[in-house]
């Protein structure tokens, strides 16, 4: 069951995550190379036209997980200022602004599930 977090953020982020109509061609997905200092699911990305959302998911109850992540930035294309803006979608977060370096080695936390913000 999708919970009304995961509704809004897909009516939201809508051109990223809408699925294809046309079934000849194959969705902009991939795994994302990643380290976790528990067992998680792989993080994926789903992009297009330079925009692109990361799915990491912690399935764990009772330890938050430690993730460094390698987000692709190939099929994005090249930043012209060089720098990328990320914001944390399920925790509401601000927009912040990474390097191509900073993002080869991302780090974030993914809250135990069934806690608040981990729902």
């Amino acid at each position: 069951m999708m919970s009304n977090k995961m509704l809004t953020i897909r009516a939201r982020e809508w051109p990223v995550l809408a699925p294809l109509v046309r079934g000849d061609e194959e969705p902009n997905l991939m795994a994302v190379p990643y380290t976790s200092d528990i067992d998680v699911p792989v993080p994926y990305m789903r992009w297009i036209n330079g925009s692109a959302i990361v799915v990491a998911a912690n399935r764990h109850r009772y330890r938050e997980a430690r993730l460094t992540m390698q987000i692709p930035l190939m099929p994005l294309g090249q930043s012209p200022s060089g720098k990328y803006v990320v914001r944390d979608l399920w925790n509401e977060g601000k927009p912040e602004t990474y390097t191509k370096e900073q993002l080869a080695h991302f780090d974030c936390t993914v809250r135990r599930d069934k806690t608040p913000r981990g729902d």
